[in-house]
């Protein structure tokens, strides 16, 4: 079967690109009772098309993999590095995200 990647991977293909900003806030809790957190940030987004995957010989899903790392501007710190993959399947309309962080978790999500 000879797919047309092209047409398949238009719900991503605006995805792909290497995304910057550095107008983020973080208001958050901080572990002590010290307040809140109220810091600006960096974030980068780097979102690369891997192309399509057969799974199992008869599911082909369209794939991109992602690196998001955010930085506090006050002191370099990385706080959140986030690596994952958007998976399509053009004939169930499914759309997954399966990521990962640092710390041990893992998530993966779908909805059509």
């Amino acid at each position: 079967m000879t797919i047309c990647l092209q047409s398949i991977l238009d719900p991503l293909e605006q995805l792909i690109g290497d995304w910057n900003g550095d107008s983020g806030r973080d208001v958050s809790p901080r572990e002590s009772a010290e307040g809140l957190i109220d810091a600006d940030y960096r974030e980068r987004l780097l979102v690369e098309e891997v192309g399509d995957v057969t799974n199992a010989g008869s599911q082909t899903l369209v794939v991109v993999r992602y690196h998001q790392v955010v930085t506090r501007l006050s002191d370099g710190l990385v706080f959140h590095d986030e690596m994952g993959f958007y998976h399509f399947d053009a004939d169930s309309g499914l759309l997954s995200c399966t990521f990962c962080i640092p710390r041990g978790v893992a998530l993966h999500a779908r909805t059509r």
